[in-house]
């Protein structure tokens, strides 16, 4: 897995399958779950890093509240 700090501030999805290594299917069902910070500008899916950052602290903290 890459360095978030190598991606720009506006991912598309290209750029989060890098990201997570996971297939193009995989990024658009993650960009449209709920809960995760993706918004479509026009007809693609962008995420912000910040949002992103702050999304990933979450998952963090709710996998050691449930161990």
């Amino acid at each position: 897995m890459k360095n978030l700090s190598e991606f720009p501030e506006l991912l598309e999805t290209e750029e989060i399958m890098d990201l997570f290594e996971i297939s193009r299917a995989a990024a658009y069902r993650l960009m449209r779950k709920k809960g995760f910070p993706a918004f479509k500008i026009m007809r693609r899916y962008v995420v912000q890093k910040k949002a992103l950052t702050k999304w990933l602290d979450r998952q963090e903290q709710q996998a050691y509240r449930y161990k």
